[in-house]
């Protein structure tokens, strides 16, 4: 069996540290949504409490400059972890399209040192 090392990571509007949509949740939503209560602000959320992993590659993030559901402060690691982050011209929605992040991805695995 070969065995695969990741070399980097890249993240779209990832909410690493919460979204503040994500806290308005009521029921009805978090019934469509199970993962929505996962992603709140609250000290006690998933996203708050992500342990520090033994190891972590190069972690790329991008973030939209118009969001919208993201804040760009949430976007960071958690327990300081490093990364590299850049903004693009894109609401969060657009993030998905390539048009907006093509590029950035190609250049993060290129450079693996970020």
């Amino acid at each position: 069996m070969i065995q695969r090392q990741i070399d980097a990571i890249v993240m779209l509007g990832p909410p690493n540290r919460g979204s503040f949509w994500a806290s308005l949740g009521g029921k009805l939503i978090k019934a469509v949504n199970a993962s929505l209560d996962d992603m709140a602000l609250r000290k006690k959320s998933f996203a708050n409490n992500i342990p520090a992993p033994s190891y972590l590659p190069p972690v790329g993030i991008i973030t939209g400059k118009y969001d919208g559901k993201v804040a760009f402060r949430n976007t960071t690691l958690p327990a300081g972890q490093p990364f590299h982050r850049i903004t693009v011209n894109s609401t969060h929605p657009g993030l998905r399209d390539p048009r907006h992040t093509l590029l950035p991805i190609l250049r993060f695995f290129a450079a693996k040192d970020f």
